[in-house]
């Protein structure tokens, strides 16, 4: 007769290892997302396995869009509407949108530009980039000529760089409100940067 320590022996093979491992581990393994999968077998970090996974480029609702900026946008309420929006997903997971609108300077709507009016991500790498350069190709084929957005003058603008967009002006900033059209500013009156896709 075998003894239990032998019985255990031939049968870890088919429980995926050692039974000194708990149950509660091995049903776990069973749901564990490929991200999870990866830090556990090569001992990587979930921050450096997280920025090798590839973005996958989304459509998506206005709805969802204007809940996911409430979120994560950091100076930006939702906007009033849209032409379209484009989300950025990672390892099936939402990381980030951007909305794509009629430009809010009057004297740009000539029906011919278009501005990325909202952009905001959960954080995740190369994101942003993905999304300017993604709103790019979209407005082209869509046959608009110009394409703009714009931050704040005390941002950098590294993603707008690396997604092919240019400066091209500094707004002075202000208030929107008027004596002859009361607005109530929500979103910062501070100088921005103009940012422009090349045409061609």
């Amino acid at each position: 007769m075998r003894t239990f320590s032998a019985i255990s022996r031939s049968n870890s093979r088919y429980l995926g290892g050692p039974l000194c491992k708990p149950l509660a581990d091995r049903r776990l393994d069973l749901f564990m997302t490929p991200i999870e999968t990866a830090v556990k077998q090569r001992g990587l970090s979930s921050e450096r396995v997280y920025t090798r996974m590839a973005l996958e480029l989304r459509t998506i609702s206005f709805k969802a869009a204007c809940e996911y900026i409430d979120t994560y946008h950091r100076h930006h309420k939702k906007p009033c509407g849209w032409k379209f929006g484009l989300a950025a997903y990672q390892d099936n997971v939402l990381v980030g949108i951007a909305v794509v609108g009629r430009p809010v300077a009057r004297k740009l709507d000539d029906g011919e530009t278009i501005e990325v009016t909202r952009l905001c991500t959960n954080g995740a790498k190369n994101a942003c980039s993905f999304l300017y350069g993604a709103c790019a190709r979209a407005a082209k084929a869509l046959g608009y000529r110009r394409l703009v957005t714009y931050i704040l003058d005390s941002e950098h603008g590294k993603s707008l760089k690396a997604a092919g967009w240019v400066a091209t002006a500094v707004t002075q900033g202000g208030s929107w409100n008027r004596p002859s059209r009361g607005r109530v500013d929500k979103a910062p009156t501070c100088p921005k940067q103009r940012w422009e896709m090349p045409s061609g």
